[in-house]
């Protein structure tokens, strides 16, 4: 049977896409989607898709150059969407088989591909979906999504859609690609960032495209032609909590303590757990200490942010948050809240009290001033170092 990969669409293309920001990599940061849609829109279709990884926002914009360009002129009876949590592989296959109706070609698209790693309670026929794989309808274009679910690559099937489709994974861009893509997109919509304010956007976004993109709508709506400073972001930006949070962890490690003590007061209203915020802080010094010292080694460990859990990015905005401090400093907070964690243990203090405590006297500390401790003291504690000031 005749590869749909070797067939090329001679329709009219240009189908402006539903997410308009989506072919931004193109032409400036070089995304790693960008082969995809190129290849998408010069026609050249494969007959099984499979998108997994965290940036599902890149799915999305696969599925949605699919569906221009598939030429549906009939979506109600061509188009089918399943999930595969609750919906069996074989009932896909059978759509897929199905000779559409008024059309060239039908579309079927599957979520929750990881049901298929063998952990669902709906009984998939891998059998007839490695069989379909094999030899796929020359008139249907199936496409998979698994999310950040880890698929065993070892399976028959997953090997058969490498050799007839196409096996697409979406990781978190790189730094320098997400940084060139955000402003490539600031710069289509007609106004301006600084590079502060661009990466205090990423940091509160958590490096997500699909908040990012949202994002940039608002503020292009506010200043339109005009420049984003950082604390536009911080007043535009929506707090989603985690977000909030990460915004309040970089306030304190920058030592902004207007800015910390007005977020540590808004987040102990929202009713966040002081001893979370407390770890939070202590993962963030961790992760500036670890960044720093790889830093200053003078070498360039690849997989540090995988070894510790971390996008590449996070790891970045880690670097820039250390080099305000030295080594010993970083060292120096971490024993503080490894004392602030224990007096909380054993009761000598309440985890509000501990983490308002650090907060407070934080850059007392670390500038070697003297510091009033609590009326019940730590004994294991001891006195503060004294460190070097922080460097601006």
């Amino acid at each position: 049977m005749e590869n749909v990969l070797s067939q090329t669409r001679t329709d009219p293309l240009g189908v402006i896409c539903a997410f308009p920001l989506c072919y931004a990599g193109l032409e400036v940061g070089r995304m790693y989607w960008d082969s995809w849609i190129r290849e998408i829109r010069g026609g050249i279709l494969a007959p099984v898709y499979v998108l997994g990884g965290p940036e599902t926002y890149v799915a999305r914009m696969v599925v949605e150059e699919l569906e221009n360009l598939c030429g549906l002129s009939a979506p109600e009876l061509n188009l089918g969407r399943y999930d595969l949590s609750e919906t069996p592989i074989q009932q896909v296959v059978l759509e897929a088989r199905t000779t559409p109706f008024f059309s060239d070609r039908r579309l079927v698209i599957a979520t929750g591909g990881e049901a298929l790693s063998g952990r669902s309670k709906v009984p998939h026929d891998l059998t007839s979906w490695e069989e379909y794989v094999a030899d796929p309808s020359p008139t249907a274009v199936v496409v998979l999504l698994f999310g950040d679910h880890k698929m065993d690559e070892r399976k028959k099937w997953v090997r058969r859609v490498k050799e007839t489709g196409r096996w697409w994974m979406c990781p978190s861009p790189k730094e320098s690609e997400l940084t060139a893509w955000v402003n490539k997109e600031v710069q289509r919509r007609g106004f301006h960032m600084g590079a502060d304010a661009v990466n205090r956007l990423i940091l509160l976004s958590g490096g997500h495209l699909e908040l990012i993109a949202g994002e940039l709508d608002k503020l292009s709506l506010y200043a339109p032609g005009k420049a984003i400073s950082r604390e536009d972001v911080d007043l535009l930006v929506v707090p989603f909590p985690e977000q909030d949070i990460f915004r309040w962890v970089d306030d304190v490690v920058r030592l902004d303590m207007d800015r910390a003590l007005t977020g540590l007061d808004r987040l102990l209203k929202q009713k966040e757990n002081p001893f979370k915020l407390l770890m939070l802080l202590a993962r963030q010094f961790r992760l500036m200490y670890h960044a720093l010292n790889e830093y200053k080694s003078g070498h360039v460990n690849t997989d540090l942010s995988a070894q510790l859990g971390v996008r590449p990015y996070a790891l970045k905005i880690a670097l820039e948050q250390g080099r305000r401090y030295t080594l010993r400093q970083l060292s120096d907070v971490l024993q503080w809240l490894a004392d602030a964690d224990s007096d909380i243990k054993t009761g000598r203090r309440t985890d509000r009290a501990a983490l308002n405590d650090f907060v407070v006297t934080l850059p007392i500390r670390l500038k070697g001033g003297e510091w009033n401790a609590p009326k019940t003291p730590n004994p294991r504690a001891g006195s503060p170092s004294r460190p070097g000031s922080v460097k601006a």
